[in-house]
């Protein structure tokens, strides 16, 4: 067993100190920094060792996955050898690039300072680009640069090839990489791995000397065997950093939002930019997979994959700050999953959409156990794939008729796509009195889950909105009022618990859900009383009967509720849940103009920006020992950041943008 990790000055400093055995551990989840360009992503460490990377895209398998198996997973490091006892004298910190999603490690040690620069270029060139440099010392110091990659998941082997004039090749029976590289390699054994029965094949390792103002660049790129890479050269690798930073400044500079703590609200924007699959538009969860909800625990999920549920808040979020361009792309995918819904596996029982789909638009998304990887911290199984794109979900429509009513604004739908979407509401009024896996996808028996016939009531409201507002053919219209109105009814009589006044999980359930958050911004006022109490029961401490651990928020009991996982510790309070709170009370804030709701929220708001990581980003989940939890960073995280934000300071300044029947003017 690895030894735990020591949490070095907390998480919220961008200053670590290295701990002796820096290459044999799991550095905390949160102690990592996101580079990206559109197609793939890689998690770097505080230590400036890559942990995780796949490639070529967010969901091939991974060539870098130190943080599902330590000993097996493969890395990338860089570090300087300082005299005496390595590199423990040294401390790092992390910083981005002002508006950018460049990354800056740092080393701080007696004398002197030097860096590691990490970015991904954007364009033609699936790459990652690393620049160590001494930025002041008296005298030269030494460095060590040690890539050792496992391919699919350090299951495939792979042959090491030292190439004099450019660098390395690694070649595997799938992939095959580049390393190029301005100075000399060798090629490393690492005899741990091969005892951890590890894939055989070795990485490159090189030790070099920079004196102060000099620079060494190292570039991992796809490798064909006939191409024969270009060396490293000084002007062009400068060029390309430039060509980054202004493609990002320039990217950021479109945000409209003018409003306060815009800090976070860019950062925000900046991570979910780097979750946006280029090539089609899709946006993925998160870049990792498997990463836990509890340590030790099962609930290890992968999230390189696209949820239809997703849809409302990207479109908004994205739409609302300015990126129209992104919105449309994404909104082009879901229609496109539209058309053609689950047909490669169609089961017309589940409905014309499936959950969940790869960010190529594939329907086949089958969940599969590494059993060879131990796990981050011993975590298993470890997942790829996901089986919640074989359940019943039908939350969906009504996020996914949401998006197109935000999209409709910007841009008006066309017929054929009407047509679709006219047919998928159709389905939605015959079977909304059925049971399904709900928004977190459970494992457990299927029920009618309040959230779930609430969304279903927003996907006919939404189509009947669009049908009036254009004038658009819809022969049904009568059937889908009856229906949305006897779904209004069926909530109110059915999933209200009159005993502990509050929107509960399910139908018949005393249990508290709080997805149910939600209802202030779809369903019904925030002022309603029946909302009021559902904001107050779940502000409750969790040992009380509520779902909160200051000011953080859990998704549900989950030690109380039968969702299939049976693990014995509880799982983290859920980021995306506490912003759902916040803001319901900014919309209650805007409502009433109530002081009270609006002050709780900034507190909150305000709280909650210091349980992100250094740089900004957040994870699924935080543990109940302040630890960050589940898949890095996590999208939904920050989409609800950027919409808490936004209600907020509305709600702060007097006004009144977006209450409960905002989308209906």
């Amino acid at each position: 067993m690895l030894p735990h990790p020591q949490a070095h000055l907390g998480s919220s400093s961008n200053v670590k100190k290295l701990p002796q055995s820096w290459n044999d551990r799991y550095l905390p989840i949160d102690e990592h920094g996101l580079v990206g360009n559109m197609r793939t992503a890689a998690l770097v460490g505080t230590d400036a060792t890559i942990d995780w990377m796949c490639f070529p895209h967010f969901s091939s398998p991974s060539v870098f996955a130190r943080l599902l198996d330590a000993r097996k997973g493969g890395h990338w490091s860089i570090l300087p050898v300082l005299p005496g006892d390595g590199a423990c004298g040294a401390v790092t910190k992390q910083y981005y690039w002002p508006d950018t999603n460049i990354l800056i490690t740092r080393f701080h040690f007696p004398g002197g300072v030097a860096k590691v620069l990490d970015y991904m270029p954007i364009g033609s060139t699936n790459c990652i680009v690393r620049t160590v440099s001494l930025l002041h010392k008296k005298h030269p110091i030494n460095f060590r640069m040690r890539m050792l990659p496992s391919f699919n998941y350090a299951r495939d082997s792979h042959t090491v090839e030292i190439h004099e004039k450019w660098g390395a090749a690694f070649v595997s029976s799938s992939l095959s990489l580049a390393l190029v590289s301005s100075v000399p390699l060798r090629i490393y054994e690492d005899r741990e791995r091969i005892a951890a029965g590890g894939p055989e094949g070795g990485g490159v390792e090189a030790e070099f000397t920079l004196e102060r103002g000099a620079d060494i660049t190292f570039v991992l790129k796809a490798h064909a065997h006939t191409e024969v890479p270009a060396p490293v050269c000084v002007t062009a690798t400068k060029q390309m950093f430039k060509d980054t930073v202004d493609y990002w400044q320039n990217w950021l500079k479109r945000c409209t939002y003018k409003g306060r703590w815009r800090e976070q609200v860019h950062r925000s924007l900046l991570a979910i930019k780097l979750m946006i699959f280029q090539p089609t538009g899709a946006v993925i969860s998160a870049p990792t997979c498997s990463l836990p909800e509890v340590i030790r625990g099962t609930r290890n999920w992968d999230y390189r994959h696209t949820w239809i549920r997703d849809a409302s808040k990207t479109v908004e979020c994205l739409s609302r700050l300015g990126f129209f361009e992104e919105a449309t792309a994404f909104m082009e995918w879901l229609m496109a999953r539209c058309i053609s819904g689950n047909s490669e596996t169609h089961d017309p029982s589940r409905g014309p959409l499936q959950c969940v789909y790869g960010i190529h638009g594939e329907t086949k998304v089958t969940e599969q156990t590494l059993d060879h990887l131990e796990g981050y911290m011993e975590s298993k199984p470890v997942r790829i794939g996901n089986n919640a794109s074989s359940k019943v979900h039908l939350d969906m429509y009504g996020m996914l008729m949401d998006a197109v009513w935000i999209y409709d604004q910007h841009n008006r739908i066309s017929y054929d796509f009407w047509i679709q979407l006219r047919k998928m509401v159709d389905w939605v009024c015959a079977n909304w009195q059925r049971k399904d896996a709900g928004i977190w996808d459970s494992r457990g028996p299927e029920k009618e889950y309040v959230h779930t016939k609430a969304m279903m009531w927003l996907a006919i409201d939404r189509g009947l909105k669009l049908a009036k507002l254009h004038s658009l053919p819809a022969p049904n219209e009568e059937e889908w009022m009856a229906t949305r109105d006897a779904i209004h009814d069926d909530i109110m009589d059915k999933g209200y618990n009159q005993k502990i006044q509050s929107f509960v999980q399910s139908y018949g359930s005393h249990m508290l859900d709080a997805s149910n958050l939600v209802l202030a911004t779809y369903f019904v006022p925030p002022n309603d009383p029946r909302m009021l109490g559902t904001i107050k029961r779940i502000n409750k401490c969790i040992d009380e009967g509520g779902l909160m651990a200051n000011p953080m928020v859990f998704r549900y009991d989950d030690l109380k509720t039968d969702d299939g996982i049976s693990d014995k510790e509880r799982e983290g309070s859920f980021n995306m849940c506490t912003f759902w709170l916040i803001d319901a009370l900014a919309l209650l804030g805007q409502e009433s103009e109530r002081d009270e709701e609006k002050k709780d929220a900034q507190l909150n708001l305000e709280e909650m920006f210091t349980h992100a990581n250094h740089l900004g980003l957040y994870s699924e989940e935080i543990g109940t020992e302040g630890n960050a939890l589940g898949n890095f960073p996590h999208v939904n995280a920050h989409l609800a950041l950027i919409s808490a934000v936004y209600q907020l300071d509305v709600a702060l300044d007097g006004g009144r943008k977006r209450g409960w029947e905002a989308k209906t003017a």
